[in-house]
């Protein structure tokens, strides 16, 4: 009867280690308001001015990007995994996109690790 308790106990204690986020937070439109990285480097909002994406209830995703006159829009599919994010390429390979550090009604952070360099991209729900 222990071991039963004890494995029953180190499942919900695992559970709570996991976090999983809810998709239908992530349905909107969001807007870029800060990235850093651990390097020391943080951008502000101006630097992204006007970056924005909507998610949809289907998957999709259309980036909104006014400063680039060659990719000003740009549209895609996302899937969430538990708390990873992926996206598919033009190929439809998917690939990682980040890991979610925080996802809800009106924030959604994701952290993205490539080189060893980590960037925080911080998004705030926007209408």
């Amino acid at each position: 009867m222990k071991k039963i308790t004890l494995y029953l106990s180190a499942l919900i204690l695992l559970s709570f280690t996991i976090q999983q986020f809810s998709e239908t937070n992530l349905i909107g439109k969001w807007k870029i308001i800060k990235i850093k990285n651990n390097v020391g480097s943080e951008i502000g909002a101006s630097a992204f001015y006007g970056q924005t994406f909507t998610y949809k209830n289907d998957h999709t995703i259309v980036h909104f990007n006014p400063e680039n006159s060659l990719y000003k829009e740009q549209t895609g599919k996302w899937e969430l995994v538990e708390n990873i994010i992926y996206h598919y390429d033009d190929e439809q390979e998917k690939n990682q996109f980040g890991k979610i550090i925080k996802l809800n009604h009106t924030e959604f952070v994701v952290e993205q690790t490539k080189d060893k360099i980590v960037t925080t991209i911080f998004y705030k729900r926007i209408k």
